[in-house]
């Protein structure tokens, strides 16, 4: 016995512990446990000797006692790594190996030596460690390229090439990784350590495939072309069914950061990109010094200094130094030093150095410096200082120092410096040239133009002859004249409206601004104008028509003639 002793002692100082010994040796920080009787050395199968085990809340030395004595061995461990005081629990049978690792887990390894079980640490798993593979279809045997092979939950990823092949640098060993390539089913499988691993794809069969409305897509867009490599354009088009959240990432540019090639499958509370960043998401703050791409929703705050790029709905506020290109709709703040870009609806405030464009509708307030373009219809206020140019219709106001241009209905206000158009206009338009194809409405400018609407001729007497056209709608029409009298031309603009009466019978009021010249074309003053006059259709094309004017002489200075302050005119109108 004492032999036998002496020689587990030497196996255990050998192993790195302690040997047990009598049960006194626990005071010099020994713990043994070994069986009733005597030592029998078996120097193999001990850890498959099958046993039964029932304890409950009992100390770990007491457990280790009883297992030891049930399977007729001893245990030899450093109590400096067993903490022999803690409490366990355990109901069942099984093999000495199974027991002992219901009870330690997996920190701890067991070297059977001569009737004895030598408890050891077990030793540190390596820091980083590979995966190899080959990824097949499995229809047709052919590998497959550019698949995307990813630990899930420390999202860390690898490309196929064009053989199939990969490679996996892990930090910690997973219980299963995950394959994902367009057109198939995602699969996982454990990997074997020191193994290669062969993974079979299943193409998705046509009739499980889903019908779906491609909508746009980072990847696919000049944008991703620009900002984006082609590994990971295919990376994320491969990832559609897998995205996660997580609180924060810190980022130089896309794929290198703290999410590394998996950051455009996740969706952060904050995000700090230095240069730019690839995400799937913001719901809370980002920030890029040059820009941010999201695959999917933006919320709360969105910044960069030259872009922002967002595939989804974007709520908040959202500002770029260059341009904002949002590819679903965006409520919220949009401030742009150069462009918005949204491609659904807007609402809230859209404002740009530049240019504005929505493909969608617009409720809220739309402000450029350049020009507004809208591809739906506006419910608020589009002002710039160029152009302003809406597909569908207007309920609020179109403002520009140029021009403004609706293909639909106008219901509100156009008012700009030079020219409005209007399909339909039953608003009012200002400006100097204002074009309807049907009006309603009221267009106040030099020239009123409705396509389908009042257009006149008239040839009148007065003091002298007067050619005279008119164009709009009865309730306002503009006019544009010229005339002629022995004293020199005259040449002048006016405006009008039309009242019908019974019959054939109508009145019309308009007012009108002439300038006088002499023979010589010297300017001699402005006479401005009030003409009632009474009208009676003598036809479908024409009518005749009289009354009284008054006016009012303005001389020019030098030049002066004498102009009566009332009189009366008459002529033919031709439609």
């Amino acid at each position: 016995m004492r032999g036998l002793f002496l020689h587990a002692l030497l196996l255990a100082c050998v192993s790195g512990v302690h040997a047990q010994g009598v049960p006194e040796a626990r005071a010099q920080g020994v713990l043994r446990a070994r069986p009733q009787g005597v030592l029998e050395a078996r120097p193999q199968g001990v850890l498959d000797r099958r046993i039964s085990l029932r304890v409950h809340r009992l100390p770990l030395a007491a457990a280790l006692d009883t297992i030891a004595a049930r399977g007729s061995f001893a245990f030899s461990y450093n109590s400096t790594i067993l903490p022999g005081d803690s409490l366990v629990s355990f109901s069942g049978s099984g093999s000495v190996r199974q027991v002992l690792d219901a009870l330690l887990g997996a920190r701890y390894q067991y070297v059977p030596r001569d009737g004895y079980v030598i408890i050891v640490r077990a030793p540190a798993p390596p820091a980083v460690y590979t995966v190899t593979g080959t990824v097949i279809d499995q229809a047709t045997g052919m590998p497959v390229a550019n698949a995307s092979v990813y630990e899930p939950e420390k999202l860390q990823s690898t490309l196929t090439d064009e053989h199939g092949f990969f490679r996996l640098r892990l930090r910690e060993h997973g219980p299963f990784l995950a394959v994902s390539k367009e057109w198939y089913e995602d699969t996982i499988f454990t990997p074997e350590s020191g193994h290669d691993c062969r993974v079979l794809l299943r193409p998705v069969p046509v009739t499980e495939i889903t019908p779906v409305v491609i909508t746009s897509s980072i990847e696919r867009s000049w944008w991703g072309r620009l900002f984006l490599t082609s590994r990971q354009r295919v990376q994320s088009l491969n990832l559609v069914h897998f995205f996660t959240d997580k609180p924060y990432q810190v980022s130089l540019v896309p794929s290198i950061g703290t999410q590394g090639r998996m950051g455009s499958q996740v969706t952060n509370t904050v995000s700090l990109n230095l240069i730019g960043g690839y995400s799937a998401g913001t719901h809370g703050v980002e920030i890029a010094g040059v820009f941010n791409l999201d695959r999917k929703s933006v919320r709360h705050v969105q910044a960069a200094g030259a872009f922002n790029i967002a595939g989804g709905t974007v709520v908040g506020l959202q500002a770029a130094g260059c341009a904002n290109v949002d590819m679903d709709s965006a409520r919220g703040a949009i401030l742009a030093g150069g462009a918005n870009v949204v491609y659904g609806s807007a609402s809230g405030a859209l404002i740009a150095g530049g240019a504005n464009l929505v493909h969608g509708t617009v409720q809220g307030a739309v402000l450029a410096g350049g020009a507004n373009i809208v591809h739906g219809s506006v419910s608020g206020v589009l002002a710039a200082a160029g152009a302003n140019v809406v597909h569908g219709q207007v309920f609020g106001a179109q403002i520009a120092g140029a021009f403004n241009d609706c293909r639909g209905t106008v219901y509100g206000l156009q008012a700009s410096a030079l020219y409005n158009h209007a399909v339909h206009l039953k608003g009012v338009q200002i400006g100097l040239i204002n074009i309807a194809d049907t009006s309603s409405g009221y267009s106040i400018g030099l020239v009123s133009f409705v396509r389908h609407g009042l257009h006149q001729v008239s040839v009148s007497y007065d003091d002298g002859w007067t050619l005279a056209y008119r164009s709009g709608n009865p309730k306002l029409y503009s006019i544009l004249l010229a005339g002629y009298n022995p004293d020199g031309p005259t040449i002048g603009y006016g405006a009008g409206r039309a009242f019908p009466l019974a019959g054939r019978w109508g009145i019309t009021t308009e007012v009108a601004v002439r300038q006088v010249y002499d023979r010589h074309w010297n300017e001699e003053g402005t006479v401005y104008r009030l003409s009632p006059s009474l009208t009676f259709r003598l036809s479908h094309t024409v009518s005749v028509f009289a009354g009284p004017y008054g006016s009012l002489y303005v001389p020019s200075g030098r030049h002066s003639r004498d102009v009566p302050p009332f009189g009366a005119a008459a002529g033919l109108l031709f439609f």
